[in-house]
């Protein structure tokens, strides 16, 4: 329950008190946020079509028809199917972006993908 004090050496005590709570909490979350961004870096490279399908976008905007041949390259009777699911978790977690043009579908690296890889990089140097 809050209590009211009339005294303003009290009441400024417990303002100091309540934002070092808040702010211990928010450090914690984002303590949990950067534990949750090194987890899902961990998976996407822990996955070998995922890994190659980010490579791939690295440097710039393709076709799936492009991203799937890369993929028969590097990985031996990969299908188009498993191509799209990995594209389509992707963008579930919001790191690519598809864009219709024409018949042909586009995939590109989202802002969150490559604030995520910085993030990482910085914290392994």
């Amino acid at each position: 329950m809050l209590k009211f004090f009339h005294d303003k050496k009290r009441l400024s005590i417990l303002y100091c008190l309540t934002r070092y709570d808040l702010k211990l909490s928010c450090l914690g979350v984002q303590a949990v946020a950067e534990e949750v961004d090194v987890k899902l870096y961990e998976q996407i490279f822990g996955c070998v079509p995922t890994r190659l399908i980010i490579e791939s976008l690295k440097s710039g905007e393709k076709s799936f028809k492009d991203i799937h041949s890369e993929l028969e390259k590097n990985s031996e009777g990969l299908g188009e199917m498993v191509t799209r699911l990995h594209l389509s978790l992707l963008e579930m977690r919001g790191l690519v972006e598809k864009t219709d043009k024409g018949n042909e579908k586009y995939f590109k690296l989202t802002d969150k993908w490559k604030k995520l890889e910085e993030k990482i990089k910085s914290q392994k140097t």
